[in-house]
């Protein structure tokens, strides 16, 4: 069983930080809410540099024709929609666990600090 872990970005400072268990969250217009900060849950996962990615992660994907040429790149940002977390309307847990770890699966940034990584070409 995995441990439930989380973080939060404080609106106010514009900073992010991992909230003690003391903290007790609060709901409204679905998203999770400590005080005025904004929670956000582990994924169970790790990128290509085992850094941990958490919902509101910014991540980028690319696929390779071979060694040096780029088939496609995805930059997108981490949900949880339909029971589950996603990137690309593909589950991080059922559909792509191996193209995450040991991939090009990288974290770039998260939609609090770099709201700018997910506009423009993709």
């Amino acid at each position: 069983m995995r441990k439930i872990k989380f973080r939060a970005f404080d609106q106010i400072n514009k900073r992010m930080f991992f909230p003690s268990e003391d903290y007790q969250p609060q709901f409204r217009n679905g998203r999770v809410y400590f005080f005025e900060n904004i929670l956000m849950q582990y994924t169970g996962r790790k990128d290509k540099n085992g850094k941990e990615i958490y919902e509101g992660d910014i991540c980028k994907w690319q696929t390779y024709i071979n060694d040096n040429d780029i088939d496609e790149q995805i930059i997108e940002d981490i949900k949880f929609q339909k029971g589950s977390f996603t990137f690309h309307d593909f589950s991080l847990i059922e559909s792509m666990p191996e193209a995450i770890e040991g991939s090009t699966f990288e974290i770039i940034g998260n939609i609090y600090e770099n709201p700018e990584l997910t506009k423009g070409d993709k």
